[in-house]
């Protein structure tokens, strides 16, 4: 974390005009907002907030099991508790999105259609910053806005 507020301050005396938090965690979101002069948004907070204004209810597929616990007591800080049916994670590092041959593009579709189907949301909130070049190409797939 000591970079991330390294990094927020360098901002500040750039002339930064907001921050992006882009760790699905929200990691370190409370101590950049302490020593900011500009908003602080985290994709976590964001993506909850987002779901709840175009559909009402949504679930989180993340990637690694490790998260789940830290994204479900996000989604009871930031208020969202009824509107949330559920946080899955796909159950693979972060960095494999990156590797076409370990399959975690296979494990991770397969994961948001059996969401789908189990949880019924009205959004799929991608659970991690790793994810968001999917998120056009899967919306188109199961259907969602």
């Amino acid at each position: 974390m000591p970079g991330l507020i390294d990094e927020v301050r360098n901002g500040m005396k750039a002339g930064a005009h907001g921050f992006v938090i882009a760790c699905f965690d929200d990691t370190g979101l409370d101590a950049a907002r302490s020593i900011a002069t500009a908003p602080v948004i985290g994709i976590a907070e964001a993506a909850m907030h987002v779901a709840v204004l175009i559909g009402g209810s949504f679930s989180v597929v993340g990637t690694p099991a490790g998260s789940v616990p830290v994204i479900e007591s996000l989604v009871l800080r930031y208020g969202y508790k009824r509107h949330c049916r559920g946080v899955h994670a796909a159950g693979f590092p972060v960095l494999a999105l990156d590797d076409p041959r370990s399959g975690a593009s296979k494990m991770l579709r397969a994961d948001v259609q059996r969401v789908v189907a189990d949880d019924q949301p009205d959004s799929i909130i991608l659970g991690c910053a790793g994810e968001a070049d999917l998120a056009k190409t899967y919306s188109q797939e199961f259907g969602f806005r």
